[in-house]
């Protein structure tokens, strides 16, 4: 909890079944005092004195905070939030719904109170409890992530000799890319790094502490821990995150994600930064689609095109077996509504399966051309995978052989037509699967709409003439 202070009363707040819409705060030099006010008209006691200006925090409807920044010592000297709606703040799993920790004439210590009911989004963070003294250098690794979104802890770098003299979070992203927290701490001790296997993560924390982290130790969801770095001095303490349900490691809705404190030759400061569970895959179902013809403008154009003949002589039919190959092409871009991203935390690197064979129902577009129409969707034309808002184009080869039977002395003449088929913003409605790194999963009603350019069916037509 920030604060170092045992001085005062301790307090908590009740959840209230309410939107949290005003932080009411007094601050000077210090934080005075602080409470909350709810949609329903209800607030909680003011915690502390009376010292200092008021500031009114207000949240607009639909928006919750989901990041408590705390600056601290032996009392509470500032408090920032940051909301769903924040510049660069991503949508989070839980929001703020009150605090607890000690006042008097003003605010000791303090920590945010966080909502086990409401789904605002995919994720949220919540920072631990400080060990350790305030000497050195501040770092919060958490700033050296743009998005904690799709970023899943890795491996953990570890100076130490008798106590830990360094710090390094290593990261991997959805998309497949790396990257590191860079060192928070100096170039003491021995370099070891922990790292964590597919879908593993650090659910539980133990160390020592005085004026400096003496020692820690990490272990896992798959009842694994690493060694043990540092000395033995200082004090024991464990963190752990916050629990949903039954407090084990299978029911953990929280996992480490990085950390934040203060350093100089060695780490005099650390507070762990709880994350949601992660996600590690997205599987989009498209389910159903608008009126297609809405969306078509204009006539088919063509794409591709081929010609051929064959002569019957004979006084008798022959069955001529026509073979056309084309280089089918395919450009598709799958983009999800505002409001549906929010849903699953931003642009995701998503699996597309859709249901039933055709996926959009064929356009006929004449009588000449009553074989052309236009799929959107189909398992060798999408590959295996998209991502949200950016294009797939494939590439195939597609062949079309028929039997046609030749009348005597006459001429065939075959003509097969590729049609390049456009359809700008389809609007479609389906179900997104997102499964965590534990294991569980949770399906979300997505919609989006679809922009496609395809030459993927081959058109035959089929006449004779007289030799």
């Amino acid at each position: 909890m920030p604060g170092s202070a045992t001085s005062g009363f301790a307090f908590e707040d009740s959840v209230v079944n309410s939107d949290l819409t005003e932080i009411r705060i007094r601050c000077g030099d210090k934080h005075d005092n602080i409470r909350c006010i709810y949609a329903n008209g209800a607030q909680t006691v003011s915690h502390g004195g009376t010292g200092g200006r008021e500031e009114v925090f207000h949240l607009a409807k639909d928006e919750a905070v989901i990041t408590v920044w705390v600056w601290a010592g032996w009392d509470v000297d500032a408090i920032q939030f940051q909301t769903t709606t924040g510049r660069l703040s991503p949508n989070r799993e839980r929001a703020l719904m009150g605090f607890k920790g000690r006042a008097s004439g003003v605010v000791h210590n303090i920590e945010p109170i966080w909502s086990n009911t409401r789904q605002l989004g995919s994720l949220s963070v919540a920072v631990g409890e400080m060990k350790g003294t305030k000497s050195g250098t501040g770092f919060d690794m958490l700033s050296s992530i743009s998005d904690p979104f799709p970023a899943n802890l890795k491996s953990i770098k570890v100076r130490s000799g008798d106590r830990i003299d360094a710090l390094e979070c290593m990261f991997t992203l959805a998309s497949g890319g790396e990257f590191s927290t860079g060192r928070m701490g100096g170039g003491g001790g021995k370099e070891q790094i922990f790292t964590l296997n597919d879908n593993e993560r650090i659910i539980r924390i133990e160390g020592r502490s005085g004026s400096q982290i003496d020692r820690l130790q990490f272990f896992t969801n798959q009842n694994r821990s690493s060694p043990t770095y540092g000395g033995n001095g200082g004090n024991p303490f464990i963190w752990t995150p916050p629990f949903d349900g039954p407090a084990s490691a299978a029911n953990a809705n929280m996992c480490l994600l990085c950390f934040q404190g203060t350093f100089g030759g060695t780490v005099f400061r650390l507070a762990p930064v709880w994350a949601a569970d992660p996600p590690i895959k997205f599987s989009l179902n498209i389910e159903s689609y608008d009126d297609i013809t809405k969306e078509m403008t204009g006539q088919p154009e063509v794409g591709w095109s081929d010609q051929r003949t064959s002569d019957n002589k004979t006084d008798q039919v022959v069955t001529h077996r026509s073979t056309w190959t084309m280089q089918a092409s395919k450009s598709s871009t799958v983009s999800l509504t505002t409001e549906s991203r929010s849903k699953i935390g931003g642009k995701a690197y998503v699996e597309i399966t859709v249901k039933g064979k055709a996926g959009v129902p064929c356009l006929t577009e004449s009588e000449v051309e009553a074989k052309a129409g236009l799929e959107v969707s189909s398992e060798h034309e999408w590959g295996k995978s998209a991502t949200d808002g950016e294009a797939v184009s494939r590439e195939f080869t597609t062949t079309v052989e028929e039997s046609i039977p030749i009348p005597a002395h006459k001429r065939l003449v075959g003509r097969a037509v590729g049609y390049q088929m456009k359809v700008l913003g389809l609007k479609w409605r389906g179900t997104m699967t997102v499964t965590y790194a534990g294991g569980s999963s949770k399906e979300l009603p997505v919609e989006g709409t679809i922009d496609s350019v395809s030459v993927t069916k081959i058109h035959t037509t089929y006449e004779f003439e007289d030799i």
